[in-house]
Order: C-alpha cells, then structure tokens, then sequence
C-alpha cells in the first residue's frame, strides 16, 4: 500500500486528530467499494462527465497527485464516535467525487 500520501495529507489539511491506514484494504471490501480495469476505465476517461469533473477540478484548482492505486474507487464514510453513522456515499465512477468538499465540511459542522 502507498502511504506517501500521509505526509501531504497532514500539511495540505492542518489536520492533528488521528487517522487510521487499512494497509490491507478491508474497509474497501467492507464498504464494497468498486475497482476499474483499464479496459473499462478506458471510456470512462472519455464520458461527458470525465470531462466536466476535469475541467471542474481545473477551475477550483484543485491539487493532488495520481499515486497509489489509480483502479482502487474511493468513497466518504463520516462515523460519530460511538459509532453512529453520519454519512456514506461510493463513488461511482473516476469522475465523479463521492461528495463534493463543502457538504462534507456541512455534514461535519452540523454533526460534531
């Protein structure tokens, strides 16, 4: 597992709290999180939406990098402490953000 990752995220983020690493991917399997192959990748990267969710991140300029395993889909799953769950939402596709930054910071403010 990639975790060169960590350092930027604790920088670009200011973040002190802790943060747990699934070296072995159990979460993703857990949450049945979705892999892309390069051969159905491949239209993805041409959609209507690849191409909105580029030029998206073009104009919010946002940064980042393509390490790690670029197959792997990800997801946002917020858990109180205790366990309550918050919110959950897959990602469906490569160009699609499973929520978008502000809603994640909207669930946070009016949850914790």
């Amino acid at each position: 597992m990639d975790t060169n990752f960590i350092d930027d995220f604790f920088k670009l983020t200011g973040y002190e709290g802790k943060l747990y690493i699934d070296e072995n991917e159990e979460c993703y399997q857990a949450l049945q999180l979705k892999r892309i192959t390069p051969l159905n990748a491949l239209p993805m990267v041409f959609s209507k939406s690849a191409r909105n969710g580029i030029r998206q991140v073009k104009e919010q300029r946002v940064g980042g990098n393509l390490r790690g395993d670029g197959y792997q889909l990800g997801g946002v799953l917020i858990v109180r402490k205790g366990g309550d769950l918050v919110a959950f939402q897959r990602q469906e596709s490569p160009a699609q953000l499973p929520m978008e930054p502000h809603e994640v910071l909207q669930v946070n403010s009016q949850n914790f």
